[in-house]
């Protein structure tokens, strides 16, 4: 399914309070009716989903070089890249492939489509930060991606956002398998997002350890690299069978919620770029060499 007609919708410009002294967030903003209509066209075959995710990414101006597929033991990365003007990057990834016994469009699919409209959202201004979109085949598509960096890319990577099971309930965020005090580091991702959704006019976001559906966990190959990691998701009444379950279909998803999700992130996505210490990089444009 490709978008019909993308309208470039005036940019959300969003001001800081005035202790940030920082610049303005400026994102492209796409009307709903093309957000939810590509969130409920839900794929069942993973090849499917993965060119659905291809052609999504092309509609909205990812193309080659910054686009690139890459073979894991478990299936294909979809690795799209906005460069930025330093080398210091921001992976923003999901899952794609298709598990359990339903349509499973909350669970791998309501995560991997936000993230064409994430980078359109951020192509409305140059960055500072390098920006890295991934749709990773699972927990090994992560792994694989992660061991073909030299330990210098890894290096580079500052924070890493995974997002799953949207649009059930306003978001909740997850940083720890243990209980335990959050760095300094990840206290800036919980401010970072806790200011987006006071400037999107949404509820706070609250930690929240996800029940039995979560199965699988984008973060942990970045988390055991010491790489500040969030998993931002949503919680349905019925969280024993959803996502995942017989329940998981499309209809699940709330269109307003989901919505409003898209709005948060690309709030927090764009404000993280101006919270991080980058000034010790290069300031000319970089792309990273994925592999």
């Amino acid at each position: 399914m490709r978008i019909p007609a993308l309208a470039l919708l005036p940019l959300v410009v969003l001001s800081a309070p005035a202790e940030k002294k920082h610049r303005a967030v400026f994102y492209w903003n796409m009307r709903q009716q093309d957000v939810i209509s590509l969130v409920h066209h839900v794929p069942q075959n993973d090849a499917i989903r993965l060119a659905q995710l291809r052609q999504t990414f092309h509609d909205l101006h990812c193309l080659s070089p910054d686009i690139q597929e890459q073979h894991s033991s478990q299936g294909v990365n979809l690795l799209c890249q906005l460069p930025g003007e330093t080398p210091g990057m921001i992976v923003v990834a999901a899952h794609y492939q298709h598990i359990g016994n339903g349509e499973s469009a909350v669970g791998d699919w309501s995560g991997s489509t936000m993230l064409p409209f994430l980078y359109h959202a951020l192509t409305a201004q140059p960055r500072r930060h390098t920006y890295l979109f991934a749709a990773f085949a699972g927990e090994d598509g992560a792994r694989d991606w992660m061991r073909s960096l030299t330990s210098d890319q890894r290096k580079h990577i500052q924070y890493m956002i995974a997002l799953d099971a949207l649009g059930l309930s306003p978001v909740s965020f997850y940083l720890h398998p243990l209980d335990m005090h959050f760095t300094a580091t990840e206290t800036t991702l919980v401010d970072t997002l806790e200011l987006s959704a006071r400037e999107s006019g949404l509820p706070i976001p609250q930690p929240l350890t996800p029940h039995r559906w979560f199965r699988i966990d984008d973060t942990k190959q970045f988390r055991y690299r010491n790489i500040p990691s969030i998993v931002i998701y949503s919680e349905g009444a019925d969280h024993g069978t959803l996502p995942g379950g017989d329940l998981d279909t499309a209809a699940a998803i709330q269109d307003d919620l989901y919505y409003d999700t898209y709005h948060l992130l690309c709030t927090f996505i764009a404000e993280l770029d101006q919270v991080s210490d980058t000034d010790s990089f290069s300031s000319s444009p970089q792309r990273f060499h994925m592999w």
